[in-house]
């Protein structure tokens, strides 16, 4: 007689930790200028779980997303207020801003063959 196959009740793989409410958190951190690892630290999580949650979950993936740009905006308001103030290294500031938000704040060279 075939044995019958029981359903197994739980999946394979451990539970996940994401919750509804991060939505709201990440936006709110990234008002505060945090980064996608500061982000990763708080939660209690790595980047790749952040990653797994951003492509299973496409509210938080557009939540990380304005939390960037919240990010971004505040370094950005931060920099210019700052250009105010005496002691300000514009150097400092434009590098940090490099490494923090390389696709818009990278300097490029280009170099075009056959030009001096």
């Amino acid at each position: 007689m075939p044995t019958k196959k029981k359903a197994n009740p739980q999946p394979g793989g451990r539970p996940t930790k994401y919750l509804p409410k991060y939505c709201a958190q990440v936006i709110a951190w990234g008002k505060l200028g945090k980064s996608r690892i500061w982000i990763c630290a708080k939660l209690n999580i790595v980047e790749h779980t952040l990653m797994n949650w951003e492509e299973k979950h496409p509210e938080f993936l557009q939540s990380m997303e304005q939390a960037m740009l919240f990010s971004q905006q505040w370094w950005e308001d931060a920099g210019q207020t700052g250009m105010t103030a005496p002691g300000f290294n514009g150097s400092v500031f434009s590098r940090s801003m490099a490494a923090r938000f390389p696709k818009t704040w990278r300097e490029k060279m280009e170099v075009t063959p056959g030009l001096p």
